[in-house]
C-alpha cells in the first residue's frame, strides 16, 4: 500500500505547524517541516524581512520558486522512506501567496512553473486562523488578513483541486486531530483516492 500524504493548507498563523507536529508524532507517520524560513534564509536573507523581499518582483519570484521545488524535495524524501507523511503548507501555499503579491508577469512565469509541478496530496486540510502570534518571520500583512489569504486558498482549491478536502474551523489542537483521523478512516474506507494537479 502507498504511503498517504496528508498537505495542512491556510493563512498565516492558522495552526498548521502545531497540528502537523501532532500527526507527525503518529506511529507510521513523518512531518515535513515549512520549509519557507529555511528557503529565506539560505538564499533571501540579504532582505532583511519577507516584507521587504516582496517589494522585489524578481526577487520573490526567485524565492516563491526555491520554495516550491524545496517543498517538493522534502515531500519526496519523506515519501520515500515508507511513511505517511503530513506536510506543514502544500504547493497550492505557494500559489496563494505568489497570487496575492506577485505582479501578473512574473504570476505567469510562477504559474507555469506549477503546472509542470507534481502534486499527488490524497488529502488537504484547509485550516482556519486562530489568534495571530508575531514570530519575527512572518510578513506583517499576513497577519493582518488572515481570512483573506483563507478565501484566496479556498478559491484556488476549488478551480484546480480535485482531490479530497477537508475544511478545520478554528479549534484546540486536539479536536483538529481527531477530525483528521476521522477524515482519513473515511478515506481509507473508500479505497483512498490521490488528487492531481490538472
Amino acid at each position: 500500500m502507498c504511503p498517504l500524504l496528508v498537505g495542512l493548507s491556510g493563512p498565516a498563523c492558522s495552526g498548521k505547524s502545531t497540528l502537523a507536529r501532532r500527526l507527525g508524532s503518529w506511529p507510521g507517520w513523518v512531518a515535513v517541516e515549512e520549509v519557507a524560513q529555511e528557503v529565506f534564509r539560505e538564499g533571501f536573507a540579504r532582505y532583511g524581512t519577507l516584507d521587504d523581499l516582496r517589494r522585489d518582483p524578481d526577487g520573490y519570484l526567485g524565492f516563491q520558486l526555491a520554495y516550491l521545488w524545496h517543498h517538493l524535495e522534502r515531500e519526496d524524501e519523506a515519501l520515500a522512506t515508507g511513511m505517511n507523511v503530513v506536510t506543514d503548507r502544500t504547493v497550492f501555499d505557494c500559489l496563494m501567496y505568489s497570487r496575492l503579491y506577485l505582479p501578473e508577469g512574473h504570476l505567469r512565469i510562477f504559474e507555469e512553473a506549477f503546472r509542470r509541478a507534481p502534486v499527488r496530496y490524497d488529502l488537504i486540510v484547509l485550516c482556519a486562523p486562530v489568534p495571530p502570534r508575531e514570530d519575527g518571520f512572518r510578513a506583517v500583512a499576513d497577519l493582518r488578513d488572515p481570512a483573506g489569504q483563507l478565501d484566496e486558498l479556498a478559491g484556488i482549491l476549488s478551480g484546480c483541486w480535485k482531490g479530497e478536502i477537508l475544511l478545520l474551523p478554528s479549534l484546540p489542537v486536539e479536536q483538529r486531530e481527531a477530525a483528521v483521523l476521522n477524515a482519513l478512516s473515511g478515506l481509507r474506507g473508500r479505497g483512498g483516492r490521490r488528487g492531481s494537479n490538472p
